[in-house]
């Protein structure tokens, strides 16, 4: 897999192993399970729930929703490695890292739910409510 970009820490995005999904977030260590993912944050600008709902299907990719009001839009924070977690619902892929937000830092950090070897893409469960919204 080529790298697309790299920062230091634990992971790098590269192109998805889902075809179609664009880029994934890849190991660049071994993690155990219960291992966070070091300088994998999910973060961005935040959204009240009425600011999430104006939202066109497209721009609601990246928004996280932290508490009820309380929505995380990543979709112009490149530097923030996690948005490019795919969820693998619908692929021979498994979940292999969690989402752990932190409601009050508006942010959420990765952990490992099972041990993922170097350069193994990272899978995280976008929960129910995502998959709601867009099959509609």
């Amino acid at each position: 897999v080529t790298s697309w970009h790299d920062f230091d820490g634990d992971a790098r995005v590269a192109r998805s192993t889902i075809e179609g999904a664009g880029y994934g977030l890849f190991a660049r260590r071994r993690l155990a399970t219960g291992d966070v993912v070091e300088r994998a944050t999910y973060s961005g600008d935040v959204l009240s729930l009425a600011e999430a709902l104006k939202l066109g299907d497209d721009e609601k990719a990246y928004v996280m929703a932290m508490h009820f009001n309380v929505h995380v839009d990543a979709r112009r924070h490149y530097g923030y490695l996690a948005r490019y977690v795919n969820d693998a619902e619908g692929t021979p892929f498994e979940t292999n890292v969690k989402f752990e937000k932190d409601v009050a830092q508006r942010r959420a950090t990765l952990r490992a739910v099972k041990d993922v070897e170097v350069g193994e893409e990272l899978f995280a469960a976008y929960g129910r409510g995502y998959w709601r919204a867009k099959v509609g």
